[in-house]
């Protein structure tokens, strides 16, 4: 199967952010899928492209990078743009690039953008991955004031979830949200996990070496 994911924070064990998207799609080339991430510059990830689109292969996955930078520590009016011009991008490569199934991890829900046209124009699956609830958080921590555009991204959000054959949360307690809200299709809670066997490399290298401390001072 061909899978084309899209995810804005894609990072590999080697940056400073979580890996849940290169993870799980190093298993899914594991398990014999073609796998497409597409992605932009997380100033957590380790990601260093070279050109306006940079590809490159990472274990098996086929990485797309849209060198555009995404940072938490800039202002609401630059990351909008990010998010608009990741979206626009995105939406475009999910109409030419051949797949069997898309997946957009949000937030940003902008991403969706991209599953949607999949969905509707090339009649593919798509899996919509929720990390956080979009737009109950900018409501509740006042992002957005004005009611009217807070309603049209409410708006928007349903149009995703009931438009994707599947919605993945991240938490039991966040699936249970989305479906008295929304109602999609189908709903399932796939929590983040940790890879015991990434720490197999410590025991190898035995218990640390013994520490003596010694204060000399005189009291």
């Amino acid at each position: 199967m061909k899978i084309l994911y899209f995810y804005q924070y894609f990072s590999t064990s080697k940056g400073s952010w979580g890996t849940r998207a290169f993870e799980f799609s190093k298993r899914w080339v594991q398990a014999g899928h073609e796998v497409t991430v597409v992605t932009c510059v997380y100033d957590k990830s380790d990601l260093s492209p070279s050109g306006l689109i940079h590809r490159e292969k990472i274990e098996g996955i086929n990485l797309v990078v849209l060198n555009l930078k995404l940072s938490n520590k800039h202002g609401r009016i630059v990351r909008g743009f990010t998010f608009l011009a990741f979206s626009l991008f995105a939406g475009i490569f999910s109409i030419l690039k051949s797949c069997d199934l898309v997946i957009a991890s949000s937030g940003p829900l902008t991403v969706a953008f991209a599953g949607l046209l999949a969905k509707w124009i090339r009649r593919r699956k798509f899996v919509l991955e929720v990390r956080d609830l979009f737009s109950e958080g900018i409501e509740q921590l006042g992002l957005i004031q004005k009611p009217s555009i807070v309603s049209l991204l409410r708006r928007f959000e349903a149009l995703c979830y009931r438009s994707a054959d599947c919605t993945v949360a991240l938490s039991p307690s966040m699936a249970e949200w989305i479906v008295r809200s929304y109602q999609p299709k189908r709903v399932e809670s796939i929590p983040n996990a940790s890879d015991c066997e990434f720490f197999d490399e410590l025991k190898r290298l035995g218990p640390p070496p013994e520490m003596i401390s010694k204060d000399k001072r005189t009291f």
